[in-house]
């Protein structure tokens, strides 16, 4: 799942399998997604290698 599906999930209050975590961010709180920069694949934070492409490229992504 890329950053564009799981957004689309939240936004329209959908159940995602999608591995986030909550930060808070000083005067709101933030949803941290890890995704492979390479596929867009949505990944976990310890994940070091992409699953589908082997790439080693993982971003994090904070969406308040």
């Amino acid at each position: 799942m890329g950053l564009t599906d799981f957004l689309s999930d939240l936004l329209a209050g959908t159940d995602s399998q999608a591995p986030v975590s909550s930060l808070s961010a000083g005067d709101g709180s933030a949803v941290i997604v890890y995704e492979c920069r390479h596929c867009g694949t949505t990944v976990g934070p310890e994940t070091a290698c992409c699953p589908s492409c082997q790439s080693e490229n993982i971003v994090e992504y904070a969406i308040e």
